[in-house]
């Protein structure tokens, strides 16, 4: 059998024969052996919170749109309600979805978590981040705007920040309805 494991997840069998192509023999045979997770900084670590990525981020958004200051980041890491609390290595409020998406890729490429938020009311708890601070939340806020507005189709284009609110203001506006109503629709 596998010596790396009590039962190899290759074979449904705990005889399996570990052969030579079994990636879970153990480290001292000749076979291959699993990948190792990439290492990480200690949860808290300075090393975990260099400042690399926040240059790189306000260079892509510009110095205003990242924020590092604890009392800014304050509002962003906790939910409406009190009940999910978090850290973040910063916040970036972008203004257009080619910012967005250039924070995104950015993000990927380095390997940092990406938390979105828009009004944070956070029902499900999945707009705060965890407590590990290695991740930037992605606060919609500043894509506010309503881009068009068609009633003769019944239409209208809203950016991913805009809230409830103010869509059914507009859409009143040209005597039309939105008809999605929500407890949370003016943040």
């Amino acid at each position: 059998p596998c010596s790396a494991l009590p039962r190899c997840p290759i074979s449904s069998s705990s005889t399996h024969s570990g052969s030579r192509s079994c990636p879970w023999r153990s480290a001292g045979s000749s076979g291959p052996t699993p990948r190792a997770r990439p290492s990480r900084p200690p949860k808290g670590s300075r090393a975990a919170h260099n400042l690399e990525p926040i240059t790189k981020l306000r260079e892509l958004c510009g110095h205003d749109a990242v924020l590092t200051d604890n009392a800014a980041l304050a509002p962003f890491l906790v939910d409406y309600r009190q009940l999910f609390k978090g850290a973040a290595r910063a916040v970036v409020l972008p203004t257009s979805t080619a910012h967005v998406s250039e924070v995104l890729r950015y993000c990927n490429a380095a390997r940092i978590g990406v938390v979105a938020q828009g009004g944070n009311t956070s029902y499900c708890g999945g707009a705060t981040p965890d407590a590990s601070g290695t991740h930037i939340v992605l606060g919609l806020s500043r894509m506010h705007r309503i881009r068009s507005v068609d009633a003769a189709g019944y239409s209208l284009i809203a950016e991913a920040g805009c809230t409830l609110a103010t869509v059914h203001q507009t859409g009143a506006a040209v005597a039309r309805q939105f008809p999605l109503r929500l407890g949370s629709e003016g943040t």
